[in-house]
């Protein structure tokens, strides 16, 4: 059996835990300049985008789907410029993040429209059909822009 003072005591202990059980974790807006921390040619990673590494991100840019369904897609490449990757030269890999939605998550996308890309960042290496990627993210939401 419980006595009073040890009841308060476990009550008082309480609430620390709690908040640190239910900490959110913050999302950072990313600006591509940033990226370019990463220098693809060297390999070497400048300490700002290192912290970047493993964190949850929202970036804003252009979606290039990787599946013939150009509606919706689990797979796609973001890029920071229209047109980018498919009519013109694809950009320097720090520029370009490959995306692969969350289980059971899919993004309705539309090609040459501005998207705000949501997800956890890892500095990965991958091939494309349409450039080397130096990212890569785990999406969780993509939302049209309002800046169109």
């Amino acid at each position: 059996m419980l006595n009073r003072r040890t009841a308060l005591a476990m009550l008082l202990a309480m609430p620390p835990l709690a908040r640190s059980q239910t900490k959110q974790e913050t999302v950072t807006n990313v600006q591509w300049m940033r990226l370019r921390g990463l220098n693809y040619k060297t390999g070497r990673v400048n300490d700002d985008v290192k912290s970047l590494d493993g964190g949850l991100i929202r970036i804003e840019g252009y979606v290039v789907p990787l599946e013939d369904e150009l509606r919706e897609a689990t797979e796609f490449l973001i890029v920071s410029s229209s047109g980018a990757c498919i009519h013109t030269p694809p950009p320097p890999p720090n520029q370009i993040v490959y995306v692969k939605m969350a289980a059971n998550k899919h993004a309705k996308v539309e090609i040459g429209k501005l998207f705000w890309v949501a997800g956890r960042l890892q500095i990965a290496t991958a091939k494309s059909p349409y450039g080397d990627v130096s990212f890569q993210m785990q999406g969780l939401s993509v939302e049209p822009s309002k800046d169109q």
